[in-house]
């Protein structure tokens, strides 16, 4: 049987319209119980007992709908943050790397196979573009958290940009050089590490843009929306 304390169906509701863990920070629901129970006992503290003390906190707490779009408007902030830095610095890290990667094969008298100049310019040009977007999106998050407007065109903009252009940059990559894994060599161990570390902040910028829409759609089950 279900408690009928006011806080205990209070938490469970909250739970219920914020669904985790995506939406959801570790421990949210915790925080929001020792908050209520917190202003239960001052409630007690100025004479009332404790059933409507803890009455009185709950509805204190405020509209179950708008708190709950609170919290969950934080988690779409946070996804699309994460992401957007991943998306536009991950990426001109990449292209810093394979620069310095390119200048020090050429000083150890590597000589590469020259990579085809369409596939060289798509590196030049999704970079360009993932960095645009980070930033505008990253700008136009705080614009929108200023005004107290919804993120969520936002964060279905940095998510679908990171997969697209993560799976356009793997592409390129694959016509540039197909992945060969050849670390003899100085300059071959040099590549290895370049291609690590590219592989790494590809799949790191794909799994944060998932995980990115994937809150959105988290969302559509019954967790309230804000004006977009």
């Amino acid at each position: 049987m279900r408690s009928t304390d006011p806080i205990d169906r209070t938490v469970r509701e909250l739970a219920r319209r914020i669904p985790g863990p995506l939406l959801r920070p570790a421990g949210m629901l915790l925080e929001v119980r020792h908050g209520l129970q917190d202003a239960t006992e001052a409630h007690r503290a100025s004479g009332l007992d404790e059933r409507s003390a803890a009455a009185r906190a709950v509805a204190d707490f405020g509209d179950l709908d708008e708190v709950a779009g609170a919290y969950a408007e934080q988690a779409v902030v946070r996804s699309t943050t994460l992401a957007a830095l991943a998306l536009g610095p991950g990426y001109l890290a990449i292209l810093a790397v394979w620069t310095v990667t390119n200048l020090t094969g050429r000083g150890t008298g590597a000589d590469p196979t020259p990579a085809p100049e369409a596939a060289s310019m798509a590196f030049r040009y999704l970079g360009a573009l993932a960095a645009v977007v980070a930033v505008c999106a990253l700008l136009e998050l705080r614009r929108r958290s200023r005004i107290a407007r919804s993120s969520r065109p936002m964060a279905i903009l940095v998510g679908a940009c990171g997969l697209l252009t993560s799976c356009a940059s793997l592409a390129a990559a694959y016509a540039v050089g197909p992945w060969q894994w050849n670390l003899a060599g100085r300059a071959g161990q040099e590549t290895g590490v370049a291609e690590a570390f590219s592989a790494a902040v590809t799949v790191l910028t794909i799994a944060l843009a998932a995980r990115c829409l994937l809150t959105l759609v988290r969302l559509r089950p019954g967790c309230p929306r804000s004006s977009a």
